[in-house]
């Protein structure tokens, strides 16, 4: 997650990008290879989604065999009044398969990060953050659950370029490096209430 200025207008945008891998075990996980990528579009707040790519990688007489995701299977719906969804299926997907996904959310709703989910329904082997604030920004970030999450703050400098005839603009940066391993899957228990109460995740107040 990092915050630029757009050149063109001089507003601020924040742009999170992500980066998915999966190992699929079983003909029922097959499921994760059906993404849905859900955005706000209203004329309050804008957001978009790009640089979407995504393969699958299995075996195939002991090579690895790749298959890339076709621009022309990527989907968008109106889902309500102010939200969006992009959906795609990564092709070739079977049990054995390894399943990459890669996007970017550009959005101009500067003042909120949404919570950044570690815990999943299936186990997580390895998660890397990284969350860069400009000093015109305070937020109070924490973590949530009972995995650990090792978390390091560091500051540095930072430039942007303004474009021909301007002089770079200089800042700062409170940079937040966080990961964790071996992270459980979150599964429901008898009588228990609010699965979000027990997700390890971070949360940017």
């Amino acid at each position: 997650v990092y915050y630029t200025i757009n050149r063109s207008d001089g507003k601020i945008e924040r742009t999170t990008e992500y980066c998915v891998r999966i190992k699929i075990l079983t003909q029922e996980g097959t499921s994760y290879g059906d993404i849905e990528i859900p955005y706000y579009d209203h004329v309050n707040v804008q957001e978009v989604v790009r640089a979407i790519s995504a393969s699958s990688y299995s075996l195939n007489d002991g090579k690895v065999v790749g298959t890339s995701l076709k621009k022309q299977y990527v989907f968008r719906e109106q889902v309500a009044e102010r939200r969006k969804m992009v959906k795609f299926s990564i092709p070739e997907v079977k049990p054995g398969s390894v399943v990459e996904y890669k996007y970017q959310i550009i959005s101009d709703l500067t003042n909120r990060i949404p919570d950044i989910n570690i815990q999943r329904p299936i186990p997580v082997a390895y998660s890397k953050v990284r969350v860069a604030i400009p000093e015109y920004f305070r937020f109070n970030f924490r973590t949530m659950g009972y995995v650990k999450i090792n978390v390091n703050r560091t500051r540095e400098s930072k430039s942007q370029d303004m474009g021909e005839g301007y002089e770079p603009f200089y800042y700062s940066e409170d940079i937040y490096t966080c990961d964790a391993r071996d992270v459980p899957e979150l599964k429901s228990e008898p009588r228990f209430g609010c699965m979000e109460d027990c997700r390890t995740k971070i949360i940017v107040e």
